[in-house]
């Protein structure tokens, strides 16, 4: 039972619009009738589709990396804490340093290649492709769509950087037009500018499924950073015992709740652009 939320028709086109049928007659976006409650029935939907695939799972692969980092920085700084002096703090926090200026582009190669899952994950929601193959192999399939993904998370992150400087909103105003751009470029093989142009364009026309979305991931965050908030304090005292444990324990920590939010942000952004996807060839629908 899916409430009409069909992504698996036959047909459509592969730039990643649905087919024609799948807003038909009883469809809450064919009637108009569209609320939070079909949203919700709809990344319910994404969900069971998406804990199927591998997809999820190379979301927490590429995750791995931060943790992985963040074990190494715990266990130099433990090294450090028993054998104490400056010059081994010293010399140990160049080395992290310079390590720390590599990481810069990581983070924009892992952003790239979460982002270029959403092909996969279109595919697999409106055109039925589950035969993906393990996380690994998932991750290389995305090599595809690097390029386009690549520049679209630069583009948008300077672009909201920069309206972030400049006086804040104008960065949460550009976050909230332009979050589609890369979703654009890597699913239906928009150029740069024209992605911005329509990410523009289907923000101001569907404003309503994005605050839906922007919503539940403030939710989300609200009782994550509780639970985040919660856990340091354990941690705290628990490091003040044994100083070890919050060298190591910190990063552990701030991985699971990473990669919570991280799943949850892709979960979330997929329905959203997928329901625009859908409203573009089936016309607007009201907020209930």
């Amino acid at each position: 039972m899916n409430n009409g939320n069909d992504w698996n028709q036959s047909g459509g086109e592969r730039d990643g619009q649905v087919p024609a049928t799948a807003a038909g007659a009883g469809h809450p976006l064919a009637d108009n009738a569209f609320d939070f409650g079909h949203y919700m029935e709809t990344l319910k939907l994404v969900f069971e589709r998406a804990k199927d695939t591998p997809i999820l799972k190379a979301i927490v692969l590429l995750s791995s990396i931060w943790l992985a980092w963040g074990l190494l920085t715990g266990m130099a700084m433990t090294v450090a804490h028993f054998i104490g002096g400056n010059m081994a703090s010293g010399l140990l926090g160049m080395v992290f340093g310079a390590m720390g200026l590599l990481m810069i582009p990581l983070y924009f190669v892992v952003m790239a290649i979460e982002a270029a899952l959403y092909d996969p994950m279109q595919r697999n929601l409106f055109h039925n492709e589950r035969e993906l193959g393990g996380p690994m192999d998932v991750i290389k399939g995305t090599m595809s769509k690097f390029v386009p993904a690549i520049l679209g998370v630069v583009a948008l992150m300077f672009t909201v950087g920069v309206g972030m400087v400049l006086c804040v909103l104008p960065g949460l105003a550009a976050a909230f037009l332009f979050s589609q751009a890369p979703y654009l470029m890597i699913v239906h093989d928009r150029g740069l500018v024209d992605a911005f142009k329509e990410s523009m364009s289907r923000a101001m026309a569907h404003w309503h499924v994005l605050v839906m979305g922007i919503a539940l991931l403030f939710a989300v965050a609200f009782v994550v950073g509780i639970c985040f908030a919660v856990t340091s304090v354990v941690l705290g005292i628990l490091s003040s015992l044994f100083a070890p444990l919050g060298f190591l324990g910190q990063p552990i920590m701030q991985w699971v709740f990473s990669v919570i939010f991280a799943v949850v942000g892709f979960l979330v952004s997929m329905t959203s652009f997928g329901l625009i996807d859908e409203l573009e060839m089936h016309g607007k629908i009201q907020r209930a």
